[in-house]
């Protein structure tokens, strides 16, 4: 895997999960950033290795890379607790994509989900959800 194929597979997840992306490179929590409701954003965190190559006999580098992902609903007044149930519900079927079977994602690689935290965001008007994922992998070395 690369370190784009594993942010192609993550947003591959979550479109799938029937969220829709995001197009800003600082993510939905950005003041300046487009906010639609029921939308995610990925970005990248960082890249490290993480303890060794893998397999002695096999070229490569096994990485952990961390992304911080961002879910974003939009509040309507008088709707009560409407957005952010929606909210735990997108941000369950996230984990739930994210984390199934036998994807890319899951097939040639180890996850790692982080704690979900909220922020109302834009004067009340939207709830960003966000949390880390690390993606565990063996990044190839060959040229």
């Amino acid at each position: 895997m690369t370190p784009s194929a594993a942010l192609t597979a993550i947003i591959t997840q979550l479109n799938a999960a029937g969220l829709k992306e995001v197009r800003s490179p600082i993510g939905a929590n950005a003041a300046s950033s487009q906010r639609i409701n029921q939308s995610f954003s990925v970005r990248p965190a960082s890249l490290r290795p993480s303890g060794g190559r893998g397999r002695p006999d096999v070229p490569g580098l096994r990485v952990e890379h961390r992304f911080t992902i961002e879910l974003s609903h939009q509040i309507k007044p008088g709707l009560g607790q409407e957005a952010p149930s929606q909210a735990m519900d997108d941000l369950h079927k996230a984990w739930k994509y994210l984390s199934a079977f036998s994807t890319t994602l899951t097939s040639d690689a180890a996850i790692i989900i982080g704690a979900a935290n909220t922020a109302y965001l834009g004067g009340g008007a939207f709830i960003v959800t966000s949390f880390d994922l690390s993606v565990n992998y063996n990044l190839t070395l060959v040229i």
